[in-house]
């Protein structure tokens, strides 16, 4: 549990991930992201967060910029955040309270429902975690516009205006949302975040990326992202 009540995923899920992504993966077939051309003219800066918490990530974003573009409306459900945090994964092992190393297996090795996870934030990302590495990444305005729209499109709405939550005891002052990718071992939660990043123009590549390692090591070589203090 960290610092302010969100009760985090069980350390067990980092020993079965970590044996269900070492059964031989070699390769990624998730196409490759071309990341968009840079806007000379767009100069304003914010910065958005990636967090690692051992074998997940996720992407925090301001929540006021996300207002401003009239996208991602379940955000309504954290009137008083200054970020939400987005990660997405498996459905059933994701929203699981004690996930099992079947549903690990099930989720891993054939494509299977998603979800979308929204946490909101009173603090930065580095100061609501408690010993999480976190990342700062400088994202302009036309970065932030692109991967929101990306986040935004990511919602299995169903033809409704906001998405329906799905029920799950993991977590306090957070929800889970149908999205509409499947998951596999090759479309992890951590690849998602590496093609949401490169969507919005971050230099990094979402092919091969399954872990969070592989992902994090990526992200420390691309110039301007630091660690968040």
């Amino acid at each position: 549990m960290n610092r302010n009540g969100v009760i985090g995923p069980p350390l067990s899920r980092r020993a079965t991930l970590s044996a269900l992504f070492g059964l031989g993966v070699i390769a990624c077939t998730d196409p490759a992201v071309s990341t968009p051309a840079a806007d000379p003219a767009d100069q304003r800066r914010q910065t958005i967060y990636v967090t690692n918490i051992g074998w997940h990530t996720g992407i925090a974003v301001p929540r006021d910029v996300i207002l401003a573009t009239g996208r991602v409306p379940e955000i309504a459900a954290f009137p008083d955040a200054a970020y939400v945090e987005f990660g997405w994964g498996d459905r059933d092992y994701y929203t699981s309270a004690d996930p099992s190393v079947f549903q690990a297996l099930a989720a891993g090795l054939s494509p299977t429902p998603s979800v979308l996870h929204l946490i909101g934030m009173s603090v930065p990302p580095q100061r609501f975690y408690v010993e999480v590495e976190v990342l700062a990444v400088p994202a302009s305005e036309g970065m932030l516009d692109r991967l929101i729209a990306h986040v935004d499109a990511e919602f299995d709405r169903q033809g409704g205006q906001t998405a329906t939550p799905v029920p799950s005891a993991l977590v306090r002052g957070a929800f889970f949302y149908p999205a509409k990718d499947e998951f596999h071992l090759f479309n992890t939660c951590n690849t998602w975040v590496a093609r949401t990043l490169a969507e919005a123009g971050v230099d990094v590549s979402p092919r091969g990326v399954i872990t969070a390692d592989d992902l994090m090591a990526r992200l420390r070589d691309v110039p301007g992202i630091r660690p968040a203090g």
